[in-house]
């Protein structure tokens, strides 16, 4: 995955990758849970994606733009020994772009129920009032140069618990809503220092990962092997190693001992060419993962992480 490295802008294609902008802060709730379940624990996410989004040929009258969202992972660190998972979602939210803003040339990505997307095969149907449709249940190993696709690279190995054959989905969940980036403003602004609009209240879609469960549960079977703190008295699930705080570079534990990510998200959409490179280069998204693991009480306590990201 490359999107840290630097990358030369030609005039013609620019391809972009995206990262954090900020740490993000782990939040719990339901407490006091640790009553029951005494330890030194601080329960976090650590997590990380990468976003490519190829603008097409500047100055034509119509280019292809190529959304890639590469699988994501993320790592449950520290929670109680004694717990068990329930529940982990990954939710992406996208500012979709407004064909009536710029002559379509921005700022945002255009979502999957747009009229510009390329959907030959009927696998999204989404307006701008609904969602029907909008699902993934099966990835292949090859990406569509034509269609969307939700697929796999051998670098990139599936996680069991975000695989769709376990029963793990991948959805598009809202279109066209309102969303404040506005509480973002200002790490946009400071990736954007050629965008002369503003970041507030856009409209948006999501995609939302859910991993498998089986019984209100999400099976051990489909996690990493736990590792362990000194007193045994917390746990982690490593899904990729080598990494603090989801940094990048890192290198993904064997997807047979249940490591790696979720499956990637492409699709095609065909747009007007575009000339202003400010508003090329003003999209934002949000990601916004939770866990939520119980305790032998029957206690819940949910962990989060979110976070911006951006093009860079």
């Amino acid at each position: 995955m490359a999107n840290e490295q630097t990358r030369s802008i030609d005039r013609r294609t620019i391809t972009a990758g995206i990262a954090w902008a900020v740490p993000a802060v782990a939040t719990a709730v339901a407490a006091p849970a640790y009553a029951v379940s005494p330890s030194n624990c601080t329960p976090k996410i650590e997590a990380y994606a990468d976003l490519t989004y190829d603008w097409g040929k500047n100055n034509s009258r119509d280019t292809t733009q190529v959304f890639d969202f590469v699988g994501t992972w993320m790592n449950v660190m520290n929670i109680p020994a004694d717990a068990e998972i329930v529940s982990m979602t990954q939710s992406f939210i996208f500012m979709a772009r407004d064909d009536s803003v710029n002559e379509g040339r921005g700022p945002g990505f255009y979502d999957l129920g747009n009229s510009h997307v390329k959907d030959s095969k009927n696998q999204c149907n989404s307006s701008y009032q609904n969602i029907t449709g909008c699902r993934w249940t099966a990835a292949g190993t090859t990406r569509s140069q034509t269609d969307i696709s939700f697929y796999q690279l051998a670098k990139e190995p599936i996680a069991k618990v975000w695989n769709p054959a376990n029963g793990a989905t991948g959805a598009m969940t809202r279109n066209w809503f309102d969303y404040d980036f506005s509480q973002y403003a200002t790490a946009f602004k400071n990736n954007y220092p050629n965008y002369t609009g503003t970041f507030g209240v856009s409209k948006a879609w999501e995609f939302t990962y859910t991993a498998a469960t089986r019984n209100g549960v999400v099976p051990a079977s489909l996690l990493p092997a736990p590792t362990y703190n000194s007193d045994r008295t917390c746990k982690s699930y490593l899904f990729a190693t080598g990494v603090t705080d989801g940094k990048h570079p890192h290198t993904y534990v064997p997807q047979s001992a249940g490591g790696g990510a979720t499956p990637r998200l492409t699709y095609h959409a065909t747009a007007k060419g575009l000339t202003n490179m400010s508003t090329q280069f003003a999209a934002a998204a949000v990601s916004v993962r939770k866990v939520t693991y119980r305790l032998p009480s029957g206690q819940t306590q949910t962990i989060t992480r979110q976070a911006p990201f951006y093009i860079n």
